[in-house]
């Protein structure tokens, strides 16, 4: 059961063609709401909704999200059990985790030979206190993407496969993005983004019960610019068919398009892709489509005067460090950039100038860093000399990225600097 005590009271059920559903009410009051109503069942005022139409609210997400996943254009292997014809089942109550109240959970229940889990849902009696959202009903709102997230989890457990471990931020990721993509008009994965808007320097996969639901632009980057809603059920076919992590089948799912998700190389979808998409989340062609609401990104540095001093930036893996350069009577910028690093063939550290001008499109300029021969670092110059065009001043942000990941990840890159803006 989900948790001691709280399932003992569920007594009261109620079913749709693919569900079975849990619940208790607050009071008798609130018990006499439904058509089965008897009073002998318990009720409980911490664990009980507050009347039948919360269940049937809920009935009704849970099959939106059923053809969602199984009867819509991308179409998902059926859970165990769930492709016998029984039904899934759904706990409605107050959940407590140690000293948290998530939004809901998805049980393992049953391990199967192939990798295959079958599972059961807990989701929350009421949704009172936790962040707002676009939905006319929040709480309502609330209850919709806790159903998409969740029961996406059932359709990932009911793959099979090995190694969910180093899948596990892409479980979360991936389920994150399914929210919107089924109730689109709610937007609670906004409430996200700020705190990973506001870290780039954290590695792409990391978990840390944050970072991997903020990682939903990701998933939205990959879907917008790379092959639209399969590109996600993509992922999960490599899980099934043997990757052995989530960034090996989402780097296999791009190799098609002939694109690499980061190595250093001219086409690939991390340094020049999604991480100037984070910098330029509203812009018509390199951000989101509903990037207008998404926070800005966060600088390392920001020069206004004209400096010369060396300054160092650490880069772990798939993360990325933004320094701003701008001044309103400015005209030239000379940038140095130095990567000390002899174990690659190829700098572990990707940098692209990024030019901002007032009604022009944004001009994505390389910096190529080349190998010493003498020292064997790798280093590279950007020189801009139009910065005043027009008489407005350009805003010139350098794009850091470490591009190693997997087997090869290097953390704590440092990269050092020094600029003349002048």
């Amino acid at each position: 059961m989900p948790t001691e005590g709280p399932p003992s009271l569920l007594q009261y059920t109620w079913e749709t063609p693919h569900f079975r559903f849990f619940y208790t009410y607050v009071s008798d009051i609130a018990a006499q709401t439904d058509r089965h109503y008897d009073p002998a069942k318990p009720i409980s005022a911490q664990h009980g909704v507050t009347n039948f139409a919360y269940v049937e609210n809920c009935a009704a997400y849970f099959e939106t999200a059923w053809q969602h996943y199984f009867a819509g254009p991308v179409r998902y292997p059926l859970p165990p059990g769930l492709d016998s014809g029984e039904r899934y089942r759904v706990y409605l109550y107050d959940i407590v985790l140690g000293t948290s109240k998530p939004y809901g959970v998805t049980f393992p229940e049953r391990f199967f030979p192939d990798g295959r889990i079958s599972s059961f849902i807990a989701v929350r009696n009421n949704y009172a206190g936790f962040p707002p959202n676009d939905d006319p009903n929040p709480q309502q709102g609330a209850l919709k993407v806790t159903v998409a997230h969740e029961f996406f989890h059932a359709v990932q457990f009911g793959l099979p496969g090995g190694k969910r471990d180093l899948w596990r931020w892409w479980m979360e990721t991936s389920a994150t993005f399914m929210e919107d993509e089924i109730f689109d008009s709610v937007n609670d994965y906004l409430s996200y983004l700020p705190a990973w808007f506001g870290a780039p320097e954290r590695p792409l996969d990391l978990f840390n019960g944050s970072h991997e639901y903020g990682n939903v632009v990701l998933a939205k980057y990959l879907v917008e610019k790379h092959g639209g809603p399969a590109t996600i059920r993509r992922t999960w076919d490599k899980f099934s068919s043997g990757a052995p992590d989530a960034l090996t089948g989402i780097h296999t799912v791009l190799r098609p398009q002939r694109m690499h998700l980061a190595d250093g190389r001219s086409r690939e979808m991390f340094a020049t892709g999604f991480a100037v998409a984070n910098l330029l989340p509203g812009d018509p062609v390199l951000g989101y489509e509903e990037g207008r609401r998404y926070p800005g990104i966060h600088l390392a540095r920001v020069h206004t005067a004209s400096t010369s001093a060396p300054m160092a930036l650490h880069l772990d893996h798939l993360s990325t460090a933004y320094v701003a350069f701008h001044s309103p009577s400015a005209t030239r910028l000379a940038v140095n950039v130095r990567v000390a690093d002899a174990s690659r063939r190829v700098s572990p550290i990707r940098a692209t100038a990024v030019l901002i001008r007032p009604n022009a499109p944004p001009d994505l300029r390389p910096v190529l860093l080349c190998r010493e021969r003498r020292t064997r670092a790798f280093a590279g110059r950007l020189e801009i000399t139009d910065l005043m065009t027009g008489g407005n001043t350009t805003k010139v942000v350098l794009v850091l990225a470490n591009v190693t990941w997997g087997e090869r990840a290097i953390d704590g890159v440092t990269v050092n600097y020094e600029a003349v803006l002048v």
